[in-house]
């Protein structure tokens, strides 16, 4: 009987402590007991393996719980609230099998294949597929669009297309915004999915060269206007004079006014000397008038 006074006591002073934490939320330390997951978010372990000998059951949701907050340099699951999710993502086998024997209620409405890739758990997905594979859904297009979203997950991006999960039409796009080079290549050479202009434009944002060139010469796609006032934009001169040699195309009259919103006198003064688009007027003037920047006149 004292030692259980002694852990209520323990229990509402943490209780008392992650109210302030949370904004003054307030939890019953019978709840807490229920909801270990509470006092998990806030570390606090060892509080935790004592109300795990009053329910033996929680202590691996507590040790998962406490574990995933170390890994927070990765991107956290978008599924919350499912102790297996939290476990998929966390990457171990061991603790899903014992969930799976000891807290099956929580399975079926799990997405364990979505926070192993999303944690980059390629071992996690071949369980799930091996033993639990009505839990895999590849009718789900975000496997792919966030996946191709990581350069360095290009393995995982095969193994997930080739599984069978619904690939996005404009899955080239996609990688072309995240600069995914591996992913637009092997894509071209292995499937009917192909670049649009808007690949180009993503490359000229991030000043990528290497995906230009390749974007012209193997998909036979043509450099834009829009692509150049977009390199106006992002501010990449030396791209902005390249494409002027390279390409027939050349820019807007919206490119200088672009330059003068970013205050890029450079670009500005390129424009004026090597362009023959000009600026719109008045726009350009009302942009440099309500920027003050004289030098720009």
């Amino acid at each position: 009987m004292f030692m259980i006074m002694m852990l209520n006591k323990l229990i509402f002073k943490y209780v008392v402590d992650i109210s302030s934490i949370n904004g003054r939320l307030h939890y019953k330390w019978d709840r807490v007991t229920i909801l270990p997951e509470v006092l998990a978010a806030h570390g606090y372990i060892d509080q935790l393996k004592s109300i795990s000998a009053i329910e033996p059951n929680l202590s691996i949701t507590i040790a998962i719980q406490c574990k995933l907050k170390e890994h927070s340099d990765q991107p956290r699951s978008e599924i919350d609230g499912n102790v297996f999710n939290e476990v998929a993502y966390y990457g171990d086998i061991g603790i899903i099998k014992w969930l799976a024997e000891n807290r099956s209620e929580d399975l079926a409405s799990s997405d364990m294949f979505y926070s192993g890739f999303a944690a980059n758990h390629q071992h996690i997905l071949e369980y799930v597929l091996f033993l639990h594979n009505n839990l895999f859904d590849q009718s789900k297009p975000q496997y792919i669009s966030s996946t191709i979203k990581y350069p360095n997950r290009f393995t995982l991006f095969k193994f997930i297309y080739g599984v069978g999960c619904v690939c996005p039409d404009n899955v080239m796009d996609l990688a072309a915004m995240s600069s995914n080079f591996d992913a637009m290549k092997w894509l071209h050479s292995n499937t009917t999915h192909r670049s649009t202009s808007k690949s180009l434009n993503f490359a000229a944002q991030a000043n990528r060269f290497y995906i230009i060139t390749w974007l012209k010469e193997s998909c036979n796609l043509n450099y834009t206007v829009e692509m150049m006032d977009t390199a106006v934009g992002a501010g990449h001169i030396e791209l902005v004079k390249w494409l002027n040699v390279n390409s027939t195309e050349g820019c807007s009259v919206a490119a200088m006014n672009i330059a003068a919103i970013n205050s890029n006198l450079e670009m500005v003064n390129w424009l004026k000397e090597n362009r023959t688009e000009g600026h719109s007027h008045g726009q350009i003037l009302d942009v440099v008038a309500s920027a003050g920047d004289v030098a720009m006149l």
